[in-house]
């Protein structure tokens, strides 16, 4: 008589760890639209992150373009370093170097710079916000506009 051993081939369950649930929430972010113009307010949902606004900022980001919405930075080298919203309402916006490339007139400047701030003002705690590269503030992006100071959101650039 033969002792039959048996194997048990499924893993144990680690004690202590809890099962990962993703949380989907649903962001307002506003887009560059195809025809380079204006911003459309558009809903998302996305994978929630600490809060509300780097959501919001991280889809507005990774969105591809399609056949209604331009994104110059998905898929590119350029890259979300931090992001940090301080006790006065600033949200502080840092990209990597890569950002400095990017190429554009007045107006695509303008509503690129306007997708992230007033993207980000959507969530009511941020009245403002500041574009860094690599932690250091820039003058410009493109040539365009003054990004020394924080930005206010500018509702001129949706679409009416």
């Amino acid at each position: 008589m033969g002792c039959s051993k048996t194997t048990d081939k499924q893993p144990k369950p680690e004690i202590g760890k809890k099962e990962q649930i993703v949380q989907e929430v649903k962001v307002t972010i506003q887009r560059m639209h195809v025809d380079g113009d204006h911003l459309t307010r558009v809903q998302v949902t996305r994978k929630k992150e600490e809060t509300a606004a780097k959501t919001a900022l991280l889809a507005l980001l990774e969105l591809p373009s399609d056949k209604n919405y331009f994104n110059p930075i998905a898929n590119s080298t350029i890259k979300l370093l931090s992001f940090v919203v301080q006790e006065n309402g600033i949200a502080v916006v840092n990209f990597n170097e890569e950002l400095k490339k990017i190429k554009g007139g007045s107006l695509f400047e303008q509503l690129f710079i306007g997708s992230i701030v007033n993207t980000l003002t959507e969530n009511q705690e941020i009245k403002a916000v500041k574009i860094l590269v690599e932690g250091k503030p820039i003058e410009t992006l493109t040539g365009h506009l003054d990004l020394t100071e924080p930005l206010k959101r500018n509702e001129n650039l949706l679409h009416k």
